[in-house]
């Protein structure tokens, strides 16, 4: 898997033996649980990919973080096909990370942002900022 200078940020299983690995180097895909890798590109830009996250409902709906590009791409069939996710409302926040909330039906996405808080990300909603509610005890 990639050259001397590769590093691996993060992995994810998709299917039985399917593994997705976000390098310096691009996303890779393992079909055999691991043994062998190779680059996937198609239709992705080989870039640094730094974050994979998957719903655990439905372990199809992935997701991709670029940092370098600010941008997160989806596959709603496990690594096959991807789409970058519209980043209008995200152009000028640095997100930071990914969580996938699993606990409804149609699950969150939510992003850490730098200095700008948390965003959440349901699915045909634009990006909201979430509020953090805090109260002082006594209250």
């Amino acid at each position: 898997m990639g050259g001397a200078g590769l590093k691996i940020y993060d992995f994810a299983f998709c299917g039985e033996k399917g593994m997705l690995a976000a390098t310096s180097e691009g996303l890779f895909r393992s079909r055999d649980g691991g043994q062998t890798w190779a680059l996937h590109y198609d239709p992705l830009p080989r870039i640094p990919y730094h974050q994979i996250c998957s719903s655990r409902r439905d372990p199809s709906n992935i997701y991709l973080l670029s940092r370098q590009e600010n941008q997160i791409y989806e596959s709603r069939d496990g690594g096959e096909a991807w789409s970058a996710i519209s980043n209008q409302g995200l152009a000028s926040i640095r997100v930071l990370a990914l969580h996938c909330d699993s606990k409804e039906e149609n699950a969150t996405l939510y992003l850490v942002t730098e200095n700008r808080g948390i965003y959440a990300l349901a699915p045909d909603v634009q990006l909201q900022p979430q509020q953090a509610a805090a109260t002082r005890s006594g209250e």
